[in-house]
């Protein structure tokens, strides 16, 4: 392995693991607003929009894609906290994990 291979190895495992805390993140914030503790998706969405502004600039263009995708989900679901609403956004997140998994 090439030392430039080796740190893109690096890059990408660093990468992954920041995604996967960022997840964690937003489970903990759907878990509030499933409980009643939280009222909106501001975290949510925030949080997407960075991780699909540092997948653009670091070259994950996939982690950035599926970020801007729940991103605008969250903005298309306003203030629709359902359990389906809930539910759509879950299912949003989880090529995310798989992403992040896989790296």
């Amino acid at each position: 392995m090439t030392d430039d291979e080796a740190v893109w190895a690096e890059l990408r495992r660093e990468f992954a693991a920041r995604v996967r805390a960022t997840l964690a993140e937003v489970g903990r914030e759907l878990a509030a607003i499933a409980a009643g503790t939280k009222a909106d998706y501001a975290r949510i969405e925030a949080l997407m929009h960075r991780e699909a502004g540092a997948g653009a600039v670091f070259g994950f263009d996939d982690v950035s894609i599926r970020a801007r995708a729940v991103e605008q989900l969250v903005q298309d679901l306003g203030d629709d906290t359902s359990a389906a609403a809930l539910a759509r956004l879950r299912h949003a997140i989880q090529p995310l994990e798989a992403i992040a998994d896989g790296c």
